[in-house]
């Protein structure tokens, strides 16, 4: 925490005097917000940053700064010593860019699981999604065709603690029960029998909740990875036409640069076109000439899935 007394001959201190303060004693990057008075004397304020991003309009055809705020990082107090003196205390630059830093990686996590919730009935016909998922998809297959299963089947599985680690895992969320050694549909895989899907359209649907409720889990605690490609260059652009507050239309590049912005990923065009193909087939974008175009139904539900998980997110 940084101390430090400057001359300040204004007696009232109000929101636009500690903005003045913050931006002259640390730096005109930051903004101050929510005033509360501790005392007579002393005046609390946080502090906030942009996170800013150029987007390209190609329908308008000029570029387009969109800024987001993203508070708080720290707090500033500003104590009236006497007359002519304040007595200013704040983090320190590397203090609040580490904030900074958390706050966005938040912002992130947020948009991806706002995302997931609104796009998991499509991404899990990828087909190197639906790879990731059989694991699962031998349990539940096995267990909805008989009704149940003797929790000594090891699934086609010859490691039993793999098998014991999915087990586990589809218990946790409610996909499966074990009792008197047998395992049984769980709720949430109840749920989904109770809406007479048939064939593969049953399957896809439960996978999807599957990687809806544990996505998270799924790669931190089983390793699943292959999802993070697809679900991020998705994000990268619906993202961004959050920000806009329209539907972008985006070529291979814009894909790159944005990937890059938030993700600091580079990749290959040759990858990111790839992987187009497979989300464009998916109607996770839709193909408009050389770009590509997210649609109407997902944007909406995304803004809605993502304003529901960071109502405090504000854009000027």
């Amino acid at each position: 925490m940084i101390e430090k007394n400057i001359s300040y001959n204004n007696q009232n201190i109000n929101l636009d005097h500690a903005d003045s303060i913050l931006k002259l004693q640390v730096s005109p990057s930051f903004y101050s917000t929510n005033e509360r008075e501790i005392n007579p004397r002393i005046k609390i304020y946080e502090i906030g940053n942009c996170y800013p991003k150029m987007i390209w309009d190609h329908e308008k055809e000029i570029a387009v700064y969109r800024f987001l705020n993203i508070h708080p990082i720290g707090i500033l107090e500003i104590e009236r010593i006497n007359q002519n003196k304040l007595r200013i205390k704040y983090p320190s630059i590397k203090e609040l860019d580490k904030k900074f830093q958390e706050n966005i990686e938040v912002l992130r996590q947020k948009s991806e699981i706002a995302l997931l919730k609104t796009i998991h009935d499509y991404l899990i016909k990828v087909p190197f999604i639906q790879m990731s998922m059989n694991r699962f998809f031998r349990i539940l297959k096995k267990t909805y065709e008989q009704g149940f299963v003797d929790i000594s089947d090891n699934f086609g599985y010859s490691n039993t603690i793999r098998t014991s680690k999915y087990l586990k895992f589809l218990k946790d969320y409610d996909f499966i029960e074990i009792k008197n050694n047998k395992i049984y549909p769980g709720v949430e895989f109840q749920a989904i029998m109770n809406l007479n899907l048939i064939g593969s359209d049953f399957y896809d649907k439960l996978l999807a909740n599957v990687l809806k409720k544990s996505f998270s889990s799924i790669k931190q605690y089983l390793n699943i990875t292959q999802i993070d490609p697809y679900l991020r260059l998705s994000n990268s652009y619906y993202f961004s036409s959050f920000q806009l507050n329209k539907r972008l239309e985006f070529d291979g590049e814009d894909f790159k640069d944005s990937l890059y912005d938030f993700y600091k990923i580079k990749k290959p065009m040759d990858t990111i076109e790839n992987q187009l193909d497979f989300l464009t087939k998916t109607n996770i974008f839709e193909k408009k000439g050389r770009r590509w175009i997210g649609t109407k139904d997902i944007f909406n539900r995304f803004k809605t899935n993502f304003t529901a998980a960071h109502p405090t997110i504000a854009e000027f």
